[in-house]
């Protein structure tokens, strides 16, 4: 019962990005593991999984709006919204290059490795620009009543 409580004091985006984040590199771990050489990789893979998911849950751990500036909100909410674009086009660029490799042959002894990294970028920078939009959206309605 304790697992379920700490899982419900975290952050609501985390808990979406932990879960999708979960649930796409298992499905996917589990397609290669049929087809992988080494269950080393797979073992590398899944600490790379661990480490993106424990590495990334202090930017989506909340503060509170009275220790910041007056206008520290907007400009954390539009931060937010470039770092997820920034890292949804870094996301998108390496999947279209491990699409082309895949097309032309080549193959990497780290392809569950890179399918985890790939899927954690295009993941986290999607979390990024939903919570800046709404931080944004937010703070914009503050401002205006």
């Amino acid at each position: 019962m304790g697992l379920f409580q700490w899982w419900q004091h975290l952050p609501p985006p985390y808990r979406i990005f932990a879960t999708a984040f979960g649930a796409i590199d298992g499905i996917i771990l589990a397609a290669v593991a049929a087809s992988q050489r080494s269950w080393l990789h797979l073992a590398g893979a899944a600490v790379l999984a661990a480490i993106f998911l424990m590495s990334f849950y202090p930017f989506f751990a909340p503060v509170q709006t009275s220790k910041l500036r007056p206008s520290a909100p907007r400009s954390a909410a539009i931060a937010r919204i470039a770092v997820g674009s920034a890292i949804l086009f870094a996301g998108g660029w390496a999947l279209v290059g491990a699409v082309l490799e895949t097309i032309g042959g080549i193959s990497s002894a780290y392809f569950a490795e890179g399918i985890v990294f790939v899927t954690g970028l295009i993941a986290m920078g999607g979390l990024f620009l939903w919570s800046g939009k709404k931080k944004l959206r937010d703070t914009i309605k503050a401002a205006s009543s």
